[in-house]
């Protein structure tokens, strides 16, 4: 697999991560159809981080340790 392919991989695996993290704080901040809405697009963004996952060991890699990005946290304070 091509370094340009590998980079992609690991974009989309970080990106899935960061999407995750933020719906699963929206999920708690928010209640009934909403709150659902957000728990459902948590676990959507999990299965597709678990997809790049698989496809990055794959393709002989290993995921780095992640933690929310700045942003990220800021987003969901």
């Amino acid at each position: 697999m091509s370094r340009e392919n590998l980079r992609m991989i690991l974009t989309n695996l970080r990106e899935e991560r960061q999407a995750a993290f933020l719906y699963r704080h929206l999920e708690v901040a928010e209640s009934g159809p909403v709150a659902s809405l957000f728990r459902s697009l948590h676990g959507e963004s999990e299965d597709q981080a678990a997809t790049w996952e698989r496809l990055l060991r794959d393709a002989g890699g290993t995921a780095p340790a992640w933690r929310p990005g700045v942003r990220a946290r800021i987003v969901a304070w």
